[in-house]
């Protein structure tokens, strides 16, 4: 992979209903769902290196170590930012950060791995 360590990028979303924890299964009350934030994190990881790499080649969620520190509404925007910190081989390491209406919502790490 020709990738660039240090490369950064943003991915947007507004909390909706199919992303609360109620309609994702993952606990009772309805606030963005902690599956629903560590698919945000892995398509702002995706996104930013899918440009790199060769024709027909993609990105496969390998690991993901997650916190998630607050309740954030629907409704809400949330912001996440994806750097890429480590390319080994096939291997790419990304740290990315989710923000909403405390600032600091989420924080996590993702290790896909790429695939043709």
């Amino acid at each position: 992979m020709d990738i660039r360590e240090g490369i950064e990028g943003k991915e947007e979303m507004v909390v909706g209903e199919k992303d609360l924890a109620t309609a994702v299964g993952s606990g009772t009350v309805e606030v963005f769902a902690t599956p629903a934030l560590a698919a945000l994190m892995e398509r702002a990881s995706w996104k930013l290196v899918q440009r790199y790499l060769p024709e027909g080649f993609t990105t496969v969620g390998t690991k993901l170590s997650l916190t998630h520190l607050w309740a954030t509404p629907p409704g809400m925007k949330v912001v996440c930012t994806a750097v890429l910190v480590r390319v080994e081989k096939k291997r790419a390491r990304f740290r990315a950060e989710s923000l909403g209406r405390e600032g600091l919502d989420q924080q996590g790490r993702a290790y896909p791995v790429c695939r043709g």
